[in-house]
């Protein structure tokens, strides 16, 4: 154990302003439409969180597509929908819900972070949290991830009370109670159990430290999250196991060195290059120090890795070691003697984490409100209308555009292809759209084409404008960093810096055809 566990009201302050700085970078531009940063879970957990207007039962997450979501947990649709009931199914009110848990998840850090670093590891393990880009972007995000860190990681310190502070069993049944919670959440809370388990086998020299109080745990976990998942396995077990082996198939990567290679770069980004080489030299550091949270936090991390190597289906999952990356960095340098060492170096890391963040949400997340607008124009436009989306734009978008526009019928191109004819022709009064990216889609779709356009937007600081240019929107994989003098050297901020070509919405005349070529949607001439 490192440094003093005793906190002060000064202390508590830090905290407290740091957790403040973190809600108002989450909070600034939520109520934006969904679009870029994976979007497509924004739209799909509000669809199936607004869905439960229409069915009288809460264990029935219905997805955009009409079918009940047993790949995902419900408990965040859940917290969606009782927060759109009272406020209204807007992005602010939708986006509040992880906003505020991903800023809950900052002081348990700290708490978890001075239990076994001291004051400041703890302290410096929760800023790093705050404004690392990964818990930043998806923090803010319309998704589970946020969510059930924060109930696996509170449910931890309730552990710890029971085991490291001998304050009663009733801490056991509160810490299985929230893990029930976490896993109602994302199953991926389960990844921490083999973790402690490892764990408390290293440190007890054995499995004496087993005992009722675990039972209890599980017992009360079980109370949790039971009854939706028993009621699923007693009605719909085979629905219910098809859906998880059909994820777990498209998800499942065999171990490879391009797995790895896969891995590394997202979290240099997604950590941030300054916090990301602090982390792994923390890692080292830990495996050779004897100290309870960095073998607890090394266990967690190798756990995760392990499962993420072989499912890397997104690379927010991240989220879920960067907490342990961030205590194992905090706790090292939170050993230094020198406080005002201590002070700089994590001043430094948390400023340049906060800036890369803002950047790139600038990048992947403000300014994408073609998707409303794609909506709203084909909504007026026709009184029966009928909207194609292209293959890239179904692939990641298909939830946003049936999030905005719920009432329009709406097709794939996909669907059309699929059907092994030359040409495709809607049914007589529907007026047919179809919507795809610029420039990819341009040359295939209809002459009469409607271009639209986001807003961009970039972060100056003192003049200068800070770009990320991403490899993709939904990696934090950076290609290149520009950084470039503007006019004015009092810009300080976030402001808008134009409008690009986004979208292109393809106007096919009502009665006609839509043709097909090579096994796409193709209107150019021979």
């Amino acid at each position: 154990m490192t440094g003093s566990r005793e906190t002060s009201r000064t202390t508590w302050l830090a905290v407290s302003t740091v957790s403040a700085l973190a809600f108002a970078i989450r909070w600034f531009r939520a109520d934006e439409a969904f679009g870029g940063f994976h979007s497509f879970n924004e739209a799909w957990y509000s669809t199936v969180a607004r869905n439960y207007d229409s069915i009288s039962s809460l264990f029935f997450p219905i997805s955009p597509y009409g079918k009940i979501d047993f790949n995902v947990s419900p408990f965040f649709s859940w917290l969606l929908f009782a927060a759109g009931s009272v406020s209204g199914f807007d992005e602010s009110t939708l986006r509040f819900v992880p906003i505020i848990f991903s800023v809950l998840t900052i002081p348990v850090i700290y708490v978890i972070g001075r239990r076994f670093f001291g004051v400041a590891g703890g302290f410096c393990a929760a800023a790093f949290y705050a404004f690392a880009p990964v818990s930043v972007m998806v923090g803010r995000n319309v998704q589970t991830d946020a969510v059930y860190i924060f109930f696996m990681l509170l449910s931890l310190v309730f552990y710890l009370r029971y085991r490291d502070d001998d304050l009663g069993i009733s801490n056991m049944a509160i810490s299985g109670f929230l893990f029930g919670i976490g896993f109602l959440t994302k199953q991926f809370a389960a990844i921490i159990l083999p973790a402690i388990v490892v764990w408390e086998i290293f440190r007890e020299r054995g499995i004496k430290w087993f005992g009722w109080g675990h039972l209890l745990f599980g017992l009360c976990a079980l109370c949790a999250a039971g009854p939706y998942f028993i009621y699923h396995i007693v009605n719909d077990l085979g629905a219910m196991a098809g859906s998880q082996s059909s994820l777990s198939a498209s998800q499942f990567v065999p171990l490879s060195i391009a797995s790895v290679i896969y891995l590394l770069p997202e979290y240099f980004w997604g950590l941030s290059p300054f916090l990301a080489v602090l982390s792994a030299i923390a890692f080292v550091y830990y495996i050779i120090k004897r100290n309870a949270g960095g073998r607890l936090a090394l266990a967690a991390t190798i756990f995760f890795n392990w499962f993420f190597l072989h499912w890397h289906g997104h690379s927010y999952y991240l989220l879920f070691a960067a907490p342990f990356l961030c205590l194992m960095a905090g706790g090292m340098i939170g050993s230094i003697k020198n406080k005002t060492i201590v002070a700089a170096l994590a001043s430094v890391i948390c400023a340049l984490s906060l800036i890369q963040a803002v950047a790139m949400l600038c990048e992947v997340k403000y300014g994408f409100s073609e998707f409303p607008a794609v909506a709203e124009v084909v909504s007026e436009g026709a009184r029966d209308p009928l909207l194609i989306a292209a293959d890239g734009v179904a692939g990641s978008y298909y939830p946003v555009l049936k999030y905005y526009a719920p009432e329009i019928q709406l097709i794939t191109e996909k669907d059309i292809v699929n059907t092994d004819r030359d040409s495709f022709a809607p049914q007589e009064g529907v007026s047919p759209y179809i919507v795809g990216f610029v420039p990819d889609d341009v040359k295939r779709f209809p002459p009469l084409q409607l271009i639209v356009k986001r807003k961009e937007f970039g972060l100056f600081i003192f003049g200068y404008r800070v770009r990320t240019i991403m490899m993709d929107e939904h990696f934090f994989m950076i290609e290149d960093i520009k950084i470039k003098k503007n006019a004015d050297p009092l810009a300080f901020g976030v402001y808008g810096t134009g409008y690009v070509p986004s979208l292109t919405l393809g106007v096919i005349p009502p009665g006609g055809t839509v043709p097909i070529k090579d096994g796409r949607i193709d209107f150019r001439r021979q």
